[in-house]
């Protein structure tokens, strides 16, 4: 059966040493002044300043939409939109309004702060869409395709592995290092729009590897 065409980013599974995602994150924030719209499954990087809000480190999006992107160092990936810094909930730690349970997704243009929360554990394998790859691709590096905005009303990341494109390039930010057995995925000639396991090759926190 031909595997569906239906990116959602970067969706944390599992960890290297094979345990269960447990929901782990950290909390992040994106500045009032940043013009990137964020959704779950979008990868980020830390901001260059270094600057924080009520303890949270900020952060942006990494790469660039619509495109490509080749190297540089990985924050996390979000897994969930706080509140507006404005709202009397943005001050706290959980950094979630529950009196608005609607925003999934942080605007390009912000009147306020907005938190994130962030897997930024190293270690977290990550199920993501690729492109079209082969099965010599395993255990390469290969590009993140950061997308354009999702249509209305999908508040997931429509990013993708660039499978087409693995190679043993140590600085190429993703790392493919499997794939789900399921019906609904392809394993025995992954093709196109496979899904695949990886993990974050060059993050913030560790050193980036070759490929092999």
């Amino acid at each position: 059966m031909a595997n569906t065409n239906k990116p959602i980013g970067l969706s944390p599974s599992h960890y290297l040493s094979g345990a269960p995602y447990n929901g782990g994150a950290n909390r992040y924030y994106v500045p009032s002044t940043d013009t990137n719209a964020y959704y779950i499954g979008d990868a980020v990087k830390s901001l260059a300043d270094g600057s924080t809000l009520n303890g949270a480190p900020g952060c942006v999006l990494y790469g660039t939409r619509n495109a490509a992107s080749t190297s540089g160092a990985i924050r996390g990936v979000i897994i969930g939109i706080g509140s507006a810094v404005s709202t009397p909930q943005g001050a706290i730690a959980s950094a979630v309004d529950p009196n608005n349970l609607n925003i999934v997704y942080v605007p390009a243009t912000k009147s306020y702060a907005y938190y994130l929360w962030v897997v930024d554990d190293p270690y977290v394998i990550f199920e993501a869409q690729s492109d079209t790859i082969a099965n010599t691709a395993f255990n390469k590096n290969a590009p993140l395709f950061v997308a354009s905005a999702p249509t209305a009303p999908k508040a997931l990341s429509d990013s993708y592995i660039q499978g087409s494109a693995a190679n043993t390039t140590n600085t190429l930010p993703l790392k493919i290092i499997g794939a789900p057995n399921r019906p609904d995925n392809d394993l025995l000639t992954p093709g196109t729009y496979a899904r695949m396991y990886c993990m974050i090759n060059d993050h913030e926190l560790k050193t980036y590897t070759t490929g092999i």
